[in-house]
């Protein structure tokens, strides 16, 4: 009850990370750059886009419309300027003027000629505001800076969406919302909705299976009272720890339900084997602590060390989450083996003692299974070891991916607006090279401005890159088309500020890009980067660098997934070592890496024969299969070696585990597989993706643990017998 208390009072305390851009913060060199390229150009990924589609732009009601949207979207709160085809600058009578005047009365612009072919010739138009066809217009809203958190940007994003809804109501019009600001708003938005949706009906599914397969209510409720405690405790470990739920930690009180869900099984059908020998509650709970406490602890312990092996991560998200989850295992183990033997003593919650212990459906399957595959065991397990091996030869086929539309809602206008911007102008994520000339030159001396010309031609000519924008593009916009200090200073302060600082000797180049796989991105990146290295030797003091949000993420998520992978590694490693010093047998720790494998690879695997690339969901679904195969593995390991001291009879102990241990572990498979199958009707890709791939892995985990383990002991293991 104290614990419960503080783990209520860490819940008060608990924050909520609404900065997506921590998601990608590391400690490099890249990110370091970055965030100083970011505070002195400004942020490259706080621009929200009003995407407006009609047969054709160049004709007066549709100009008119694009010079009246800065009026209706400049009062919303946190909008720093509004800027469509209408309001970008043009030089005209020695001053910046819109390139389409602004007429007094409301009227619609006279499009003449000249105004068509200024609009089409204009330098930040064709290509960046106006798609080639003329089909389709783009308003960028740029918001003020510092607003980084959901809750500073989500008022922007709803009014421009009511906007949208209202402009879309005129005939032959469609106005739709994206950009990074909107995209992040609705991926945050609909994963804590689906959290709560998914999770309530997991639980429920939890419930109702556990009832028809205890055939009592109470064992169930005692299970489900048990795990959300330990989900409690874990989740005000946080609050406590001042570590703020984002959207990788958001998924911990699920994972940390998981894993005290199949201990509390096991500990359930121990209370109900000894109730049906004539035990009391308080007896029998006592004694599943002395039956089951040892492998409890084994199953945490193992569990948190693969967790904790994330903590070498060099992502400090992923780290964080290795740490905390480890220590929320530990948490989850403490609530089990305190809850579900206390609460068994509550009359509401008592277990009956059952009506047959061993003659019932499920468990003469389990003998029938037993006797299958204790028949010829070296066969079943020669099988088991080729086909894990066939599996990880396909796994390692996997490659990393990240992509923005992965992990956006399919269904809703936002995603549909990014897919037609990244068709019509080449995508809406920014890549930038930083430009840092010597202390000799200045902004606009020749080498600076030829170093700019070269790095144009380069990305214009990479198909990759869109719409590339220099200092060196605004001369079309100043007098005399020539750029210079004295003609740069008519430009409006904020918009020099984003492409020139020249009292940091720096010019910024931004270039868009699609948000196109990981391969085609990280091989353009290398070109890139390899052009500049070129130019650098050609031009000594001057220093480039390819820099950017989309550049720094793409590079960190990939680090992210990777870590994920290692510490997998790491993890099976340190299981290996956890099972073997505690069963005091090398040979039971080896035999145990197949089972516990064998999941994984049937996970990875499944990505490659989908055609799916490896992602952070995917990596979190495989920790997950391991953790649940790895607490079924020393569950049936710990009963094994129970049942080989009373005979020493090895094939005999063997079946006596099927029967004791087999029950709970198809009861924890099916609740967790229908749990996470649930899932897949999620509305995001990756999680869908991770649905599938944890249901899989679990019922893999059941295969692993009921036919391959059993089958690895008849045939190579043989324990000493002991007085």
């Amino acid at each position: 009850m104290i614990l419960t208390l503080l783990a209520v009072a860490g819940l008060w305390k608990l924050q909520f990370d609404d900065q997506p851009r921590r998601i990608y913060r590391s400690d490099d060199a890249d990110h370091a750059l970055l965030q100083q390229t970011l505070q002195d150009f400004g942020s490259d990924d706080n621009d929200c886009l009003l995407v407006l589609e009609q047969e054709h732009w160049l004709h007066p009601q549709g100009l008119k419309l694009l010079s009246e949207l800065p009026e209706r979207i400049a009062p919303l709160p946190g909008v720093e300027s509004v800027v469509s085809l209408a309001q970008v600058p043009i030089w005209q009578g020695g001053f910046p003027q819109p390139l389409v005047p602004v007429n007094t009365g409301g009227s619609p612009p006279k499009l003449t000629e000249a105004l068509r072919q200024a609009i089409l010739q204009h330098p930040l138009v064709p290509g960046r505001l106006l798609s080639e066809d003329q089909k389709t217009a783009l308003a960028l809203v740029r918001l003020q800076e510092g607003r980084h958190r959901l809750q500073d940007f989500r008022p922007v994003v709803e009014g421009l969406q009511l906007l949208a809804e209202e402009l879309s109501r005129q005939p032959g019009l469609k106005v739709r919302v994206t950009g990074i600001p909107a995209i992040r708003v609705e991926i945050y938005e609909t994963a804590y909705r689906e959290q709560v949706r998914f999770a309530t009906m997991a639980a429920v599914w939890a419930l109702v299976v556990a009832s028809l397969l205890f055939r009592r209510p109470q064992p169930a409720l005692l299970c489900f009272f048990a795990t959300c405690l330990a989900a409690i405790w874990a989740t005000g470990l946080l609050g406590w720890l001042g570590q703020e739920m984002n959207l990788l930690l958001s998924i911990l009180p699920s994972l940390v339900m998981i894993i005290a869900f199949t201990d509390t099984v096991h500990l359930a059908m121990d209370m109900a084997r000894s109730r049906y020998v004539g035990m009391g509650p308080a007896p029998a709970g006592s004694q599943a602590i002395f039956n089951l406490g040892r492998a409890c602890l084994l199953t945490s312990l193992t569990t948190a060390a693969g967790f904790g092996s994330l903590m070498i991560s060099r992502i400090a998200i992923i780290a964080d989450f290795g740490m905390v989850s480890a220590m929320a295992v530990i948490l989850a183990f403490l609530a089990v083996v305190i809850a579900a033997p206390w609460l068994s003593t509550w009359k509401p919650l008592h277990i009956p003692p059952p009506r047959h212990l061993q003659e019932n459906r499920t468990q003469k399957l389990l003998t029938a299974l037993a006797d299958a595959v204790l028949k010829r065991p070296a066969k079943v397990a020669l099988l088991g070891v080729l086909l894990t091996l066939f599996l990880f030869w396909v796994a390692m086929q996997n490659q990393p991916q990240n992509r923005l539309s992965e992990a956006s809602p399919q269904a809703g206008d936002t995603f549909q607006a990014l897919m037609h911007c990244d068709q019509a102008f080449g995508g809406i994520q920014q890549a930038a090279v930083l430009v840092q000339w010597p202390p000799d030159m200045d902004a606009f001396s020749s080498p600076v401005q030829k170093i700019q010309r070269q790095i144009l031609d380069f990305l214009e000519a990479d198909p990759f890159y869109h719409a590339a924008i220099a200092p060196l593009s605004m001369q079309a916009l100043l007098p005399n088309q020539a750029v210079s200090a004295q003609s740069w200073n008519w430009l409006p302060e904020t918009f020099r500020r984003r492409w020139l600082r020249p009292d940091l000797r720096q010019a910024l180049i931004r270039s868009r890009t699609p948000d196109a796989a990981s391969q085609e991105a990280d091989q353009a990146f290398q070109r890139l980067e390899t052009k500049l290295m070129a130019l650098e030797a050609e031009y000594p003091g001057f220093d480039l660098a390819l820099t950017g949000t989309c550049v720094v993420a793409r590079r960190n998520i990939q680090i992210m997934v990777v870590d994920f992978a290692r510490g997998l590694g790491l993890a099976a490693f340190v299981i290996f070592m956890v099972i073997s010093i505690s069963f005091r047998s090398f040979k039971l720790g080896l035999l145990s890496l197949l089972p516990n494998a064998f999941p994984l690879v049937c996970a990875a695997s499944m990505l490659v024969f989908l055609d799916i690339p490896l992602q952070i969901s995917s990596a979190v679904a495989l920790t997950v299969c391991l953790g649940v195969a790895v607490d079924d593995t020393i569950h049936f390991l710990s009963r094994f070696q129970k049942e080989w001291a009373l005979d020493h009879q090895l094939k005999e102990a063997l079946k006596r585990t099927y029967v004791a241990v087999g029950r709970a572990l198809v009861v924890t498979t099916l609740v967790l597989a229908g749990g996470f199958s649930m899932i897949m009707a999620s509305e995001v890709p990756t999680t869908r993706l991770m649905g599938l791939l944890t249901s899989s892995g679990i019922v893999a985990a059941l295969f692993g643990d009921l036919v391959l383990l059993p089958a690895l002991l008849a045939a190579f293991y043989r324990p000493r017998k002991t007085s």
